[in-house]
């Protein structure tokens, strides 16, 4: 289970081509997209919460729209404290010609730090797929007591 972090403005490309390559493939993965899966009626920092607790995965599409929604800011930082706490995998995938220089801090350290995606690059969805599929990180679910 995947939550997909990303602006409004690139829900399009979203949804039609990123939704519809992973949900639509053998075996499927399934994503978490704010539109169609953020439970009606609840505030939407609790549907942000409650989602990327429940994911083990993040996928977040970094565009200069992304930078400027205080939402998607707020997602990505909730994911990175997962990522610290070693819970959740995040997968950046830079969306267009965003440069280190618009990034605040705590994107530009971990972008200098890990590695991530540019939609630019011709092995784009086969890198996009093994990490999907990758397990190193499926130790950080809780046991059950």
């Amino acid at each position: 289970y995947a939550f997909v972090s990303y602006s409004e403005n690139d829900r399009h490309w979203v949804v039609n081509i990123l939704q519809e390559r992973l949900e639509k493939r053998h075996p499927i993965f399934k994503l978490c997209i704010h539109h169609r899966d953020f439970e009606i009626g609840t505030p939407i920092v609790k549907n942000i919460l409650n989602s990327v607790e429940k994911s083990n995965r993040m996928l977040i599409v970094l565009s200069r729209t992304f930078l400027q929604s205080e939402w998607c800011m707020l997602e990505f930082r909730t994911a990175h404290h997962k990522v610290l706490e070693d819970r959740l995998k995040l997968i950046v995938i830079l969306f267009d010609d965003v440069t280190l220089d618009e990034l605040d801090g705590e994107i530009k350290l971990y972008l200098r730090t890990n590695t991530y995606l540019s939609i630019k690059d011709k092995w784009f969805w086969e890198k996009l797929i093994h990490a999907m599929q990758s397990n190193k990180k499926e130790k950080f679910r809780k046991p059950l007591l």
